[in-house]
Parts: C-alpha cells; structure tokens; sequence
C-alpha cells in the first residue's frame, strides 16, 4: 500500500479527486499534533516519523504524538522551526529560521548553534553525514563539523566535502525535499508513480510523468520526502496520510 503524509490548507478527499484507490487520514490538534501549522517532517533511522511544527517538534509513531519539551534555558528560548534531517542512531537535527540548529536524542532537544539575533540571519539549509560518521552543516558560506558533545568546529570546504554537499542536494531534490531554481517539488514513488506539487500550490498524484490526477487544489504543499512505505509531503495545516 502506497501511504502519503500531506500538510495542506485543506484536505481534497480521494474520492473528490477522482482516484477511488487512494485512502485519507487526517490528525490536527485535537489528535495530538502541537499545531495544525506544519514545517517539516523527516523518518528517523529507527523508523518514526518526526514533524516540525508551529508549536514545537513531535515524535509520531502512527497513532500518537510525542512533545519533545525544550528544557533548562531553551525554555526561554523562541524556537521557529524551519527544516529536519535524520542522523544515525535515530538522532534527528532541526533547523530554526533564526539560523539555529538543535539536536533531539533521547527525548531531549540539545542545542548545537544558537539563534542568531541579526534581522535576516543565513539558515541552515543542509545536515549530512559522511562515510565516516562524521556530521556536518551548511549555513549559508559556513561549514562545520558537529561533534559528538554538540560542539561545532568550523572546516574548510574541502572538494571531497563540496562533492558530499552537491551529492546531498541531489538526494534532496530527487527526494521531493528541496528544488531548483523555478522549479516545484517533484518525488517518484516506488510504484512508478511521479508525486509533485501543481501550478496551483496544490498537490498532484501522477500516474507517470506528464500525467497527474487530483490533490491539485487547496493543498499549499512544499515539501516531499519518500519514506520507506510510500512518501511524505510537507507544508501547511494538518497532517495527513
């Protein structure tokens, strides 16, 4: 079974779309989700699926959702999430509008990279992990490496560095999570089947390149990422399977 995870501004029901084959399921706030206010979502290592939202990040393991609750200063900390990405051993790293950079492990959110204060700070835009366990982020020009204690040591874009980010990129177009310039999001499932966001802002199902049907309407959708029974799709209220 072919599973999607929407955020949109409104949910078109498969049947209203024409495709009797594809199944909804919608969870909003009053299911557990933080906020209907969705950013972001990525699957972890260890297979759950984790969501940015609004109002905090949550762990969801297909029936419940799991608040990681800032602690100690963080508390005091405005946190406005703007991206995730998976690490090894089930780590998950999160990206802030405010160019900061947390790690959630163990149920706790650890930080990596403050908020910076300046009006329109450079955001980090790609976490990636090479061959040999080493972790590293881009932040605008900035590259660095995380260390295992969350400690960040500035590196030299090597080219086999640059090699490793470009490759990155790449996954992430392909993977429905970034885009080119003047392109939309596009992510091919397993079946074939080409998933991509409409000239409506809407999301389309395709049943091959060129050929789409439905979900084109009412959905704000931005983000895309495969996961291992189907693809996720991000952006705006509500999250749905």
């Amino acid at each position: 079974m072919i599973c999607a995870w929407l955020i949109g501004l409104r949910v078109v029901s498969a049947e209203s779309a024409g495709d009797p084959g594809i199944l909804t399921r919608v969870w909003q706030s009053q299911d557990g989700l933080p906020s209907n206010v969705v950013r972001s979502l990525v699957q972890a290592e260890d297979g759950y699926l984790w969501v940015a939202t609004a109002e905090g990040i949550a762990r969801f393991d297909g029936f419940d959702f799991q608040l990681i609750e800032p602690e100690g200063n963080l508390r005091r900390t405005r946190l406005v999430f703007y991206r995730l990405f998976a690490g090894s051993g089930g780590d998950v790293f999160a990206a802030t509008y405010q160019g900061g950079l947390f790690r959630v492990r163990d149920g706790c959110l650890q930080r990596i990279l403050p908020n910076m204060r300046s009006p329109n700070p450079s955001i980090v835009s790609q976490v990636l992990e090479d061959s040999t366990g080493a972790v590293f982020f881009k932040r605008g020009a900035e590259i660095g490496r995380i260390e295992a204690d969350n400690q960040v040591t500035g590196v030299e874009l090597s080219e086999s560095l640059a090699a490793e980010f470009q490759e990155d990129f790449e996954r992430q177009v392909a993977g429905g999570r970034a885009m080119s310039a003047g392109e939309s999001p596009s992510l091919g499932d397993r079946m074939g089947r080409v998933w991509r966001v409409g000239e409506s802002g809407g999301f389309d199902e395709g049943l091959a390149v060129g050929e789409s049907v439905g979900f084109d309407e009412g959905l704000a959708v931005g983000e895309l990422v495969g996961f291992d029974e189907g693809l996720d799709v991000g952006e705006s209220v509500g999250l749905t399977r």
